[in-house]
């Protein structure tokens, strides 16, 4: 994937609208394979958790700039990631270039002007790291990702509408990681790679879903309860918020804070840390 910005300011409306005109362009295209699909990474937290109309203070999310969507393993079988591929292709879609020019097989494009991607990811195989490509196809790919297959037990259905990348009016159910499952996935992030923007967009969940806090934990619970692939990876991710967000010194509560200030700032931080606890302590 790209650089992920360091800092709120980098970020602007246009960026979000953009990134949804992605997606929703991306709907479009991928039609009757969208029930194989699931939307994860920072587009999420303005599709699943808008800032409630009866808080003046609440902030719009800050989102993305690239559309980060993951693949059920149904797509290895029977070939359908070809027929996904061959109709991205189709479109218009191409696989990404890296600054070397090298082929990025994981990540296409549609409008490198409007410099919108789609990041494609995978759950993690027998064959497959976390963190490696593994290739569906001669020229195109997706991330092995931990929890990912037990994420899309969590996915929701959203309404997303609006216009695409080619300015067209539309509307589209995708399925977009819940709440608990983007907790998971984005403790992990954040620990695999330390980036403030997970931890504001963990942040940002947390503080402003509705189900907050007690919805998120008991759908955790069920989470756990439930027939896992990767149960460590759940185990892990829950280990990681108690230690990362323990203080407003430690790694996931100043770094959000720094992220939304430019600056630390222990405010913000002792609120990180804050929904960050109510939420372990509503999983008794």
């Amino acid at each position: 994937m790209r650089d992920v910005p360091k800092r709120a300011d980098q970020y602007d409306a246009q960026t979000l609208e953009l990134a949804r005109a992605g997606l929703l362009h991306l709907a479009t295209v991928l039609g009757d394979h969208l029930d194989e699909v699931m939307v994860i990474g920072g587009l999420v937290p303005s599709l699943i958790a808008p800032p409630p109309p009866d808080d003046p203070h609440a902030e719009p999310h800050l989102g993305t700039r690239d559309v980060d969507v993951a693949l059920a393993l149904s797509v290895l079988d029977d070939d359908r990631y070809h027929a996904i591929a061959e109709r991205l292709r189709a479109a218009g879609f191409a696989p990404d270039v890296n600054e070397n020019g090298n082929p990025t097989f994981q990540r296409w494009v549609l409008d490198a002007a409007a410099n919108v991607t789609v990041d494609f990811l995978i759950p993690t195989t027998t064959d497959t790291e976390p963190g490696k490509v593994k290739k569906l196809d001669p020229t195109s790919g997706a991330v092995a990702t931990r929890a990912l297959a037990d994420a899309f037990r969590t996915r929701v259905p959203v309404i997303l509408s609006g216009r695409t990348l080619a300015n067209e009016t539309a509307a589209r159910t995708v399925f977009v990681c819940g709440p608990a499952g983007f907790v998971v996935l984005k403790a992990l992030a954040l620990r695999n790679r330390g980036e403030a923007k997970d931890a504001y967009d963990l942040y940002y969940v947390l503080k402003y879903h509705p189900d907050r806090p007690a919805g998120i934990a008991a759908a955790l619970a069920r989470l756990g309860a439930g027939t896992l692939r990767e149960p460590d990876a759940l185990d892990d991710a829950l280990t990681f918020l108690a230690e990362d967000f323990a203080t407003i010194d430690h790694i996931g509560a100043a770094r959000a804070g720094a992220f939304l200030g430019n600056t630390p700032d222990p405010a913000v931080a002792a609120d990180v840390v804050a929904h960050v606890g109510a939420l372990l302590r509503a999983m008794g």
